[in-house]
């Protein structure tokens, strides 16, 4: 019993002692590698003591594929669509019809079934709560 009291920290913490055990040498082994490793993995890669491992080069490649798309576009200017041509598929029975059931399945339950207005605002006159007009 004497050899366990030799082992006995000397605080003392509400009754309870602890006993002085140190880690095994195994994780003392993997706890001092991981360490090295991580030391010697910051200063080869992120602080850049190593050999340039293509950031130059990515950085130029970055470089001359956007002149490429500005020089596409330069070339090829994008035009807002018109109106007409966006809204003309939404005129189709089918495309109502859709619009319809998805409207009936989520919005109906606040706007009602008619759009009257429930608990949500009324989606039929010309008075809109946050601005805009139709």
């Amino acid at each position: 019993m004497a050899d366990y009291e030799d082992k006995l920290l000397d605080h003392d913490l509400d009754g309870i002692r602890e006993y002085d055990n140190p880690l095994p040498g195994w994780l003392m082994g993997i706890l001092w590698g991981a360490l090295i490793f991580s030391i010697l993995y910051l200063g080869y890669y992120a602080l850049s003591f190593g050999t340039d491992d293509g950031v130059a080069e990515y950085r130029a490649d970055t470089i001359a594929r956007r002149a490429e798309v500005q020089a596409y576009f330069d070339k090829n200017p994008l035009e807002p669509p018109a109106a007409e041509d966006l809204l003309g598929g939404a005129k189709t029975a089918e495309v109502i019809a859709k619009g319809k059931e998805r409207f009936i399945k989520t919005c109906a339950s606040c706007h009602g079934e008619s759009a009257q207005g429930l608990i949500g605002p009324n989606l039929t006159d010309d008075r809109w709560l946050h601005g805009g007009q139709v």
